[in-house]
C-alpha cells in the first residue's frame, strides 16, 4: 500500500516528521539552532509528560491519581488557568505542516480566549527569547492551514501549582523572517 503524498506522520521516538517520503524540519529543530538549552533529556521528558497530562485533562480523560508527583504541580497550575479563564480549546496537540516552507509542528492548543481565536503554547520552564519564535512558527502553520488566529500566548506553568503566567506574543509578522532564517539554517546544517 502506498502512503498518500499529503499524509503527515510523526515518529515520536525520534521526533521526526515526514510527509509521504519527505522529511520535514520540526519547529523545535529549527529553533534549537538558535538556543540549545532545551536539549536536556530530563526536561524534554518532563515537558512531554506535562503536555500529555494537560491533553488528557482537556479531553476530560485525566485520572489525576495517575499523575507523577513531580508533574502534578504543573497540572494543578494548568487546571487553575482553565478554571480562571474562559479558554476553550478546539485543537489539542494538533500536528500541522506548512505546504510552502515544508516544516511541521504540534500545536499545543488552539481555541477561544476572551472571544478571540488564540494559540496557547504550554511551557514548563523559564522564559527564553526563542519562545516567541516558536509561537510565530505555529501562527504561520495555522495561517497556511486556514485556521483563524487573532492572539498568540505562551502559558508558563508553575512548578508550585500556582496560577501560571500567560504572556502574549506580539508582532508575529515581524518575527516570521527570523523563524524562517532559522529554518533555512537548519536545512543547511542537515543538508536537506
Amino acid at each position: 500500500m502506498t502512503m498518500p503524498k499529503n499524509e503527515l506522520k510523526l515518529d515520536k521516538a525520534t521526533h521526526l516528521y515526514t510527509l509521504g517520503d519527505r522529511k520535514l524540519i520540526s519547529v523545535t529543530q529549527a529553533i534549537s539552532v538558535l538556543d540549545t538549552r532545551w536539549r536536556d533529556p530530563w526536561y524534554l521528558e518532563r515537558g512531554r509528560l506535562i503536555h500529555l497530562a494537560t491533553a488528557y485533562y482537556d479531553r476530560n480523560e485525566l485520572d489525576e491519581s495517575t499523575v507523577d508527583p513531580q508533574i502534578a504541580p504543573y497540572i494543578e497550575s494548568y487546571i487553575k488557568f482553565r478554571m480562571n479563564t474562559d479558554f476553550e480549546p478546539t485543537l489539542i496537540e494538533q500536528q500541522l505542516y506548512h505546504p510552502q516552507y515544508f516544516y511541521a509542528g504540534t500545536l499545543d492548543r488552539q481555541g477561544s480566549l476572551n472571544g478571540n481565536q488564540a494559540i496557547i503554547d504550554i511551557k514548563s520552564g523559564v522564559r527564553v527569547d526563542v519562545d516567541e519564535l516558536q509561537e510565530t512558527a505555529y501562527w504561520e502553520l495555522c495561517r497556511s492551514n486556514k485556521i483563524p488566529i487573532k492572539k498568540l500566548f505562551d502559558l508558563y506553568l508553575k512548578g508550585n501549582g500556582s496560577m501560571p503566567s500567560l504572556v502574549p506574543v506580539e508582532n508575529p509578522k515581524n518575527l516570521l523572517p527570523v523563524f524562517l532564517a532559522a529554518l533555512t539554517l537548519t536545512r543547511w546544517k542537515e543538508k536537506i
